[in-house]
């Protein structure tokens, strides 16, 4: 129970950090537009990831 825990804060982490850092930064974000949009495939793999992870918790990767 306080892997998952563990497992879905970091995974809920990893989603906003790049809104933290956009917030954060907003300057140089506006100045480099073209290379921070791409920061926000962290926050989808993160949220996907997560959506993987909440479908089955108890998964440990053996088959």
């Amino acid at each position: 129970m306080f892997q998952n825990a563990i497992m879905i804060l970091l995974l809920t982490g990893a989603a906003f950090l790049p809104v933290g850092w956009m917030l954060v930064m907003a300057g140089h974000s506006y100045g480099h537009y073209w290379f921070t949009y791409k920061e926000f495939a962290i926050s989808g793999f993160a949220l996907l990831s997560l959506g993987i992870y909440l479908k089955n918790p108890d998964c440990d990767g053996k088959t």
